[in-house]
């Protein structure tokens, strides 16, 4: 017994030996207790970052990014910190310095980690400031480095994949046979878009925006009727009156699973046409329709200020 536990420690200790975690930049150090101070002294936090000559660069370029979308660009970090404020200037730094502190920032796997990690970090700050009762700095800096873990074994083993957020979705999606979402109100649709793309049948009501790439060749469109919900509250919102929601008939969608069951043919052909589909409903897809209707609501502007 005990001879097997030495074995496993002495086993863990050759594993972590290759593992470099590095130390936490002094200069990150510095900025954190200055920046947390009861009055925090610009020309100090200013002087810090600009004698770090990558983490200055750093910042001016982000800021000056589409992110941030700032009217003025920012020409010194004095500008930046005026423009952003401390706390955002908080959390850019301590994105910055952690991603240099690891020496594999170049790989595609790092920058993907970089994105997932800086998206969780930027949705916890925003959870916490809604339902009170955390630290926003707090929330965003615990999520930002929530799986350094995988940084540093990232930058000890050159075969290591981390299983980012997301990556096992695919996955889940595939393992079935069909999507089965007979859903009262969609704002547009997401899941269903996902599921399609990744190859599967989806059974859901005909109504709302989903309509649009539910169609009877990619999907099982199930007729819907509209009827007023038994309350004003929708979710977080209270509404002027109770909203209308879809509903399908029960018979409906358990017919719709008995013949999908009954016939894989059948679902395999929807399935692949369901692909061809999701493919053409993109990103930048969607951000062309948006753009085009608020070229169209600007030509429409003169006329709402003549009649008001």
């Amino acid at each position: 017994m005990d001879q097997n536990t030495s074995l496993t420690d002495k086993e863990a200790e050759q594993v972590l030996s290759g593992i470099c975690i590095p130390p936490c930049p002094a200069i990150l150090t510095k900025l954190m207790k200055e920046m947390r101070g009861d009055e925090p002294d610009f020309g100090k936090i200013t002087r810090l970052i600009s004698e770090d000559a990558s983490l200055a660069a750093a910042m001016l370029k982000t800021v000056n990014s589409a992110f941030y979308g700032l009217r003025n660009k920012a020409t010194s970090v004095q500008q930046a910190i005026i423009l952003l404020g401390l706390r955002e200037v908080r959390r850019l730094t301590t994105r910055i310095l952690l991603r240099d502190a690891f020496s594999s920032g170049s790989s595609e796997r790092m920058e993907q980690y970089w994105e997932s990690s800086s998206a969780i970090a930027q949705i916890s700050s925003f959870l916490a400031g809604h339902f009170g009762g955390f630290d926003r700095d707090e929330a965003f800096t615990y999520a930002l480095f929530r799986d350094c873990g995988m940084l540093a074994m990232m930058d000890s083993y050159e075969d290591y994949k981390p299983v980012l957020p997301g990556d096992a979705l695919p996955g889940l999606y595939t393992a079935c046979d069909a999507l089965v979402h007979p859903y009262r109100a969609e704002a547009f649709g997401l899941t269903m878009l996902e599921a399609m793309a990744c190859g599967l049948t989806v059974i859901a009501p005909d109504h709302g925006p989903a309509g649009g790439f539910l169609l009877p060749d990619a999907a099982v469109p199930l007729p819907a009727h509209l009827v007023r919900a038994p309350t004003n509250r929708f979710g977080p919102w209270t509404m002027p009156e109770p909203p209308l929601v879809g509903e399908v008939h029960v018979e409906d969608l358990a017919a719709a699973m008995r013949a999908a069951y009954d016939d894989p043919a059948a679902v395999a052909a929807r399935a692949a046409r369901a692909v061809e589909v999701a493919g053409a409903h993109t990103w930048f897809r969607a951000a062309g329709v948006a753009a085009d209707r608020l070229r169209m609501l600007a030509t429409l502007a003169p006329a709402w200020r003549a009649a008001a």
